[in-house]
């Protein structure tokens, strides 16, 4: 795997995740990040939270995760920008899904994993526009912001709305 297809980890220790602080995400993603490193990991970022690596629960279920990506989201709705798109990471959906009533997060029995339900189509258009506001910011094409959208949408399950 090359150096450009590498994942990068940003893992939240416990003590961020406790207190719910968010400012060593957004001042390394956004504060001090230089545009081409900001292009550099475009699509390359996962986040995880070591704290509960061996709880069975989906990230999305866990009230400490939840408010950290809910805070995170509201400091900086751009930061998915970063996240893999890989549907078996699951980072947009993961993100999305925090941001969501937990009455809209379906639990499938088989492998752990989750359906999201999203009542509100404003909160992935949101997440969407954000995404692309910030491409736009860093001088990315039509082209590039239209598969990039096309990308996050496919990882979440929409692709059958993408024209």
């Amino acid at each position: 795997m090359s150096e450009e297809e590498e994942i990068k980890v940003i893992t939240i220790d416990t003590k961020s995740l406790e207190n719910c602080d968010v400012s060593n995400v957004i001042r390394l993603f956004f504060k001090e990040m230089p545009i081409w490193g900001a292009k550099k990991l475009n699509g390359k970022v996962m986040m995880t939270f070591p704290k509960y690596d061996k709880d069975e629960r989906a990230n999305c279920l866990i009230l400490e995760i939840r408010n950290f990506i809910q805070k995170l989201h509201n400091e900086d709705p751009r930061f998915p920008f970063y996240y893999v798109e890989d549907t078996i990471i699951g980072m947009h959906l993961i993100h999305l899904a925090c941001l969501c009533p937990l009455n809209n997060i379906v639990i499938l029995e088989e492998d752990k994993k989750f359906r999201l339900k999203v009542s509100d189509p404003n909160i992935i258009n949101e997440y969407l526009g954000k995404i692309e506001i910030f491409m736009r910011q860093l001088k990315y094409t039509e082209e590039d912001i239209d598969n990039k959208i096309k990308l996050v949408m496919r990882s979440i399950g929409l692709e059958k709305f993408i024209i």
